[in-house]
């Protein structure tokens, strides 16, 4: 469905400093060039937020798996995903 959207993330660690390692990582959606969120969001369509929304949450934890993050990450989603 948004595969006409090119989109990728970056992972922003989470650091205990007291230990010197990296805890867990922020996933932050990115451009393919690494453009911020609303550059990628600004090409979804208000009706199909909710659809990107979970399509960006998978692709995420996909990249995480490829990339062997064997620690936690933090997911961004939008507030409306909550909601029942």
């Amino acid at each position: 469905m948004f595969e006409e959207i090119s989109f990728s993330h970056a992972f922003q660690p989470i650091l205990d400093i007291e230990h010197g390692k990296v805890v867990s990582y922020e996933v932050l959606l990115r451009g393919v060039n690494n453009e911020p969120s609303d550059f990628i969001y600004n090409k979804i369509n208000q009706s199909n937020i909710m659809s990107f929304d979970q399509c960006n949450r998978e692709k995420a934890l996909e990249l995480a798996a490829c990339l062997q993050v064997y620690c936690a990450i933090n997911l961004n989603f939008t507030a409306g995903s909550i909601l029942f």
